[in-house]
């Protein structure tokens, strides 16, 4: 279409450009009103789950960390706050009683579960196997979760969520089946690609003595397997040592400790040891 002026033609952009304004703008306020409703959503969810599984700190933890939310309530004076109001005093009174037990409730279900807490726990720092800490934090209500080389998860203080964490931490870390043969292959690639950036080599080595820092060589693993997870990589390694399995492409893994922590890794099991700092494949 043609306009038939310049004036008509100014007219018609303005006009479309305000009609384009008014809809990017009505999109905003939809997006913003779906964004409060999916928000909404998400805090009822919890409220419904951790009130059906009783779990008070998860409930007091929740009223903290979307106080927002609940304020908005508030202040707004809908319907639902005193409920709300109420359920939120309950389940910090009950979590304040709790954790007054917590030491005894979490030994039990720790022995429910068999999870052999370490004898030198004690409240509030707890550890599994040696490997896997928990620091229970009365202030913020939270139990912080941390493998050896892993990452940290924060969990409200209610024991049987501890409990179910900790099973699973357990599973994925120490009843994983080992392929030695996979482990090592996956450790000698990573080793050979941090060589060559090391030397700027065209082709890979690996048969002499050439030392690499090994958390240079798990850096590279890191890019190259897609879910690699250094506290896994710490168990595996340890298990490799422990059942001789240090052979691969007639190449033989050879480790070498370091008096420096952060260079190294504190292998699973192997605590008395030292940390392990470098790595290098010679022929076998």
């Amino acid at each position: 279409m043609t306009p038939t002026g310049n004036n008509d033609d100014a007219e018609i952009r303005a006009f479309l450009s305000e009609g384009l304004s008014v809809s990017r703008a009505a999109e905003v306020r939809a997006k913003q009103l779906a964004e409060k409703a999916q928000r909404a959503t998400s805090v009822w969810t919890q409220l419904t789950d951790f009130y059906t599984k009783r779990w008070a700190a998860h409930l007091a933890s929740l009223f903290i960390r979307e106080a927002a939310y609940f304020h908005s309530l508030e202040n707004s004076a809908d319907e639902r706050w005193p409920t709300l109001a109420g359920l939120k005093k309950d389940s910090l009174e009950r979590t304040k009683a709790a954790l007054r037990k917590f030491p005894a409730d979490f030994e039990h279900a720790c022995n429910e579960a068999k999870l052999k807490l370490d004898s030198t726990s004690r409240d509030p720092r707890y550890t599994i196997r040696n490997f896997i800490r928990i620091e229970v934090d009365e202030d913020s209500l939270q139990a912080r979760v941390t493998p050896r080389d892993g990452e940290r998860v924060d969990i409200p203080v209610d024991v049987p969520a501890i409990i179910e964490h900790l099973v699973a931490e357990d599973a994925r870390l120490f009843q994983r089946d080992f392929d030695a043969s996979r482990f090592l292959k996956s450790l000698l690639t990573a080793y050979q690609a941090a060589l060559r950036e090391d030397t700027r080599e065209s082709e890979p080595r690996g048969s002499g003595d050439e030392r690499i820092p090994l958390r240079r060589v798990t850096a590279r693993m890191s890019k190259n397997l897609s879910r690699f997870r250094l506290d896994e990589f710490n168990v595996d390694l340890a298990t490799a040592i422990r059942e001789n399995h240090l052979t691969v492409d007639e190449l033989q893994l050879q480790f070498f400790h370091t008096r420096y922590e952060r260079q190294g890794l504190l292998l699973y099991g192997m605590e008395g040891s030292g940390y392990v700092g470098f790595i290098s494949f010679r022929k076998a």
